[in-house]
């Protein structure tokens, strides 16, 4: 008796179950949706590769909206035996057939209809890694070393694609403002009739060090230790000077903040015209060159 209560139990609520499915259907709203979805070849022989002129068919289905916003991306997918395609480049025609998709959901398109794909021979190949790189590093700082761990990588894929192929990018690099040493660890660039790399990821070290260059620039000079009754005139007003030191220091504006060009007149106490030497303090870590004129003239009234 408990056994046959316990299977009317079961029974009644499959039907439950399905009368609430069938209400779903019923009732929800019936809409279009557009997926992108990968292309999947069956019985490929080994030692053989299968390249797609795309990856991604769109397919455009229609259905209840319940059904359309639970789809994931593996629901829905273009399925092809490779059984029918013969060693080379196929022009392939994606039928209705072809393309799976759940219960209770109609195909409306698919986008393109005919696709290539170049059955090829799967082969190996030893390529020397070459980091890519954007942006520039800080201002004032320039790239000295990039070291790469491992410099080479074994590539698996199509021999047409990959036979001529002597390196191998890595995906970008970013500079922007950095100074300080990084290493990166970093995926390589997989391109078309590529399978397989090892490794699939790269170690780039990159070592930076300051830009240094010159610039001359003009500087009034200034006077230091003046008594208030004297009064003093410079001959000389400005000197012009070469300074060496990072690029991020050298301007104009900045370098009259940085050095500071002056005369101590604290020995003059007689009325005449002098010939003093021009000395200067430097706030950063910059490296005058020259300075002309050495010595200025300062008169004394």
């Amino acid at each position: 008796m408990n056994l046959l209560l316990k299977n009317f139990e079961l029974k009644l609520i499959s039907v439950v179950l399905a009368l609430f499915l069938w209400f779903l259907v019923v009732t929800s709203d019936y809409k279009e949706a557009t997926y992108d979805v990968p292309i999947v070849l069956d019985n490929l022989n080994k030692g053989l590769i299968a390249v797609y002129d795309t990856n991604l068919v769109r397919v455009t289905v229609k259905g209840p909206d319940y059904v359309l916003k639970n789809l994931s991306f593996n629901d829905l997918k273009v399925k092809i035996n490779a059984d029918m395609l013969k060693y080379g480049k196929n022009k392939y025609p994606i039928s209705n057939q072809d393309v799976i998709i759940p219960k209770g959901v109609e195909l409306l398109k698919v986008e393109p209809r005919v696709i290539i794909i170049t059955i090829d021979k799967l082969i190996e190949k030893r390529l020397k890694v070459v980091p890519v790189f954007i942006g520039s590093p800080k201002l004032g700082y320039k790239v000295k070393s990039i070291k790469v761990y491992p410099d080479t990588v074994v590539v698996k894929g199509a021999k047409n694609n990959i036979s001529e192929m002597k390196t191998i990018e890595t995906l970008p690099i970013d500079l922007t403002n950095k100074y300080k040493d990084l290493t990166y660890n970093i995926a390589l660039r997989k391109s078309q009739g590529i399978m397989e790399i090892d490794p699939s990821y790269i170690d780039v070290v990159v070592k930076f060090m300051e830009d240094i260059d010159k610039k001359s620039v003009k500087l009034p000079v200034n006077i230091i230790n003046q008594s208030g009754d004297m009064r003093l005139k410079l001959l000389d007003d400005f000197v012009n000077i070469i300074v060496k030191g990072r690029k991020d220091l050298l301007d104009d504006k900045k370098l009259q903040g940085l050095i500071k060009v002056y005369v101590d007149v604290s020995n003059l106490n007689k009325k005449g015209r002098y010939l003093l030497p021009v000395n200067y303090e430097i706030k950063e870590n910059l490296k005058v060159i020259s300075l002309k004129p050495s010595k200025v003239r300062v008169e004394v009234e």
